[in-house]
């Protein structure tokens, strides 16, 4: 265990799983786990997220009201009352990369009609699973993995987003692209 910034703690766990059958060979995974306290946010205020809404949310685990033997369950959102967000993205990812991700964050302040993310290139070697940065988008120099992913975390009791990665492997973004004739 080791902590990657101030507060937040990330513990590395390593297993080896062996299937069974005759030809099946032992696989090494390695698990991160990352601990850090509550964020304060006083500029925001949780929101319930009722089924029947127009709008659709990522959502947070169940949460028990209490004295009332009810759940509330609460939209996912970032507190941007606090200032801009900054998503890093990987050193060493092609310059059409780096280029559109610069032109996704700045679409996303259009649509907002302010700055409410901003862009940095983290430092070289630096990667989503390194947990140094709240924000990551991970290119994946990969052609073999034909996909994006995305992960958030939120406090269950607010639905705050306090960290997030986006992976972006080089085979789906050529698959996607292709038909386009661009990037």
């Amino acid at each position: 265990a080791r902590f990657v910034a101030s507060e937040r703690l990330m513990i590395s766990q390593i297993a080896q799983i062996v299937p069974s059958g005759p030809s099946a060979a032992a696989v090494t995974a390695q698990i991160r786990y990352y601990l850090e306290p509550a964020r304060d946010a006083p500029g925001f205020a949780p929101r319930s997220y009722f089924p029947a809404d127009l709008t659709r949310f990522f959502l947070s685990a169940p949460q028990l009201v209490e004295h009332e033997g009810d759940t509330e369950v609460f939209a996912t959102r970032m507190d941007l009352s606090s200032g801009p967000k900054t998503f890093h993205y990987s050193a060493g990812a092609p310059a059409a990369f780096e280029q559109a991700v610069v032109n996704a964050v700045a679409y996303w302040n259009r649509a907002f009609g302010r700055e409410v993310f901003r862009s940095q290139m983290a430092q070289p070697g630096v990667t989503a699973l390194d947990g140094v940065h709240d924000f990551f988008i991970q290119w994946v120099d990969d052609r073999s993995r034909g996909l994006g992913i995305g992960f958030l975390q939120a406090d269950p009791e607010t639905g705050l987003i306090g960290s997030g990665a986006v992976y972006i492997s080089q085979g789906w973004v050529e698959a996607y692209t292709r038909p386009f004739n661009i990037l």
